[in-house]
């Protein structure tokens, strides 16, 4: 009955613990990727541990008593000066066992509260509050290289158009969810081969993003004919040795055959975190994604709104369907 109770009681703590520490995190509201967090009992788990608080106390309950039983009663008194001390002697390796794992496991989860707290302080570059995003495929429509740019700006247009969404824009690799492209570049054409980070993102993208712009431009939908590139601070810092990157070109290095465009780099904004909220900032190099010549057959949409997230999700798959009905959306909603 007391490792059963324990058992309960344990349970019950932990699941109201988790849920105060996922609301100092704002877990239940509108955050970047949509993942809702939540925390509910598993009644497999708790079976699995009600069980183990059984086998435990018929373990360590029957073992003595079966050997009580098995003793006879005159050698029990005649030993039982050394078996009291042989009993205490293993109790308290006991308790010093279990006070030592469950030390062990307070430190833990304190770390863990502490990586937590750290990572919500952590600047990213941009701002998380109400951000969603929806991975859009269209392969199955099978639609030809020339119609692919006008359905992206279609569909863009129609997510926008939904009742409280304030603006969205496109991007190839969503930050933070672990996709990511880097290749070889040289600046100006000349010096050192290096590596950077890429991306191709949309018109308006940093500012609904809400990343600042330090110098030079934005994108527009007048770069579709052009070569033109936006870099983060830390490019301009291991690069340029912090010179301003206006008006600088760099190349992309391509495989052998294969041509390598000059890329005019029109803007300058601050850094942003790019795999992992853990990592350092990276130089990052922003590309327009209508500048695409052999656009993908999927994308990736970033939206702002305050909407809860099953009505907003439908409504996007309702908007693209509108486009094409063959289009597949992807929410990464848990």
């Amino acid at each position: 009955m007391l490792a059963l109770g324990g058992t309960a009681l344990g349970a019950g703590v932990a699941v109201v613990l988790s849920r105060a520490v996922l609301a100092l995190f704002h877990a239940d509201e509108f955050q970047f990727m949509a993942i809702s967090l939540r925390v509910l009992l598993n009644w497999h788990v708790f079976a699995f541990a009600a069980a183990l608080a059984s086998v435990t106390c018929l373990l360590f309950g029957l073992v003595p008593a079966i050997r009580l039983a098995r003793s006879a009663p005159h050698t029990a008194i005649k030993s039982s000066g050394r078996g009291l001390s042989e009993r205490f002697g293993m109790r308290g390796s006991l308790v010093t066992a279990q006070v030592g794992l469950s030390l062990m496991l307070l430190i833990g989860a304190f770390l863990f509260v502490q990586t937590l707290h750290n990572l919500e302080r952590q600047h990213a570059g941009f701002n998380t509050d109400h951000l969603v995003w929806a991975s859009i495929d269209y392969q199955r429509a099978d639609l030809p290289m020339d119609r692919r740019h006008a359905v992206r700006r279609a569909i863009l247009e129609r997510i926008q158009a939904i009742p409280g969404v304030e603006s969205v824009a496109s991007v190839q690799q969503v930050p933070l969810t672990g996709e990511s492209a880097m290749g070889p570049m040289v600046v100006d054409g000349i010096g050192q081969q290096t590596q950077s980070y890429f991306t191709h993102v949309g018109a308006g993208y940093f500012q609904m993003m809400q990343t600042q712009l330090l110098a030079g431009r934005d994108f527009s939908e007048q770069d579709v004919r052009s070569r033109v590139a936006i870099v983060n601070h830390t490019f301009t810092r291991q690069f340029l040795h912090g010179a301003n990157p206006v008006g600088r070109t760099f190349q992309i290095r391509a495989a052998p055959g294969q041509s390598e465009p000059a890329y005019e780099i029109v803007g300058l904004v601050e850094d942003t975190k790019y795999n992992d909220l853990r990592e350092p900032f990276q130089p990052i190099a922003f590309l327009f994604d209508g500048q695409i010549e052999r656009p993908f057959s999927n994308f990736n949409v970033v939206l702002r709104s305050q909407r809860p997230v099953g009505e907003l999700t439908m409504s996007v798959t309702q908007a693209v369907a509108t486009v094409n009905a063959q289009a597949v959306v992807f929410t990464p909603h848990v």
